[in-house]
């Protein structure tokens, strides 16, 4: 088999891409929204024939989408980021953070979370260490301590000191045996 020529090889990035060109009638719709960019700057395709066309469904990479500066005739509160991953599942924030297990545990999920997107927990480890991730964010509620530390009445000032700096609370509940689920005799806040 012959071998391809350098040209053959390196085609020219317009022809790589995989977004259509529709010429000069696309440039005067886009100049339509945006009149005040230049015209040697309009050969692509708007915000709204990319994302809403439905014929115009292709993946694009970073290389293919450019946003240009201009002014825009809305406020902020005008603009709406939900989208549907599913029929069911809404996000505020259209971001999904990647399942690797550099990127993804229940930390990052959660994070995703109150942001209004979605985190996508790594399979990169046992289905009960996976499993245990799912969990910790399923069961996470906002300005709750999941795991709070529990004190003896008999608990020292030094040891409560001790144990503000080891576990970064400023208050601790007091039981009567030190342990979670045993009856609440009260809480140690930093103002006592």
């Amino acid at each position: 088999a012959a071998m391809p020529s350098q040209t053959e090889v390196a085609a020219p990035r317009q022809d790589r891409s995989r977004s259509p060109r529709n010429g000069r009638a696309e440039q005067q719709k886009v100049a339509a929204v945006a009149p005040q960019v230049d015209d040697e700057l309009l050969d692509g395709h708007s915000a709204e024939d990319i994302f809403k066309n439905p014929s115009n469904r292709v993946g694009y990479t970073y290389d293919d989408i450019i946003c240009l500066p201009g002014h825009i005739n809305f406020g902020v509160h005008d603009v709406c980021l939900d989208s549907h991953v599913t029929k069911k599942i809404k996000l505020r924030v259209p971001i999904v953070s990647s399942p690797m297990d550099t990127v993804t545990e229940s930390k990052m999920a959660i994070a995703m979370a109150l942001e209004g997107g979605l985190g996508v927990i790594h399979t990169n480890m046992p289905c009960e260490a996976q499993a245990a991730e799912v969990s910790k964010v399923k069961k996470y509620r906002s300005g709750f301590i999941m795991d709070p530390v529990c004190i003896k009445p008999t608990t020292t000032l030094s040891d409560l000191e001790a144990m503000r700096r080891k576990c970064g609370y400023t208050g601790f509940a007091v039981t009567e045996d030190g342990n979670m689920g045993s009856r609440l005799m009260g809480l140690v806040t930093k103002r006592d």
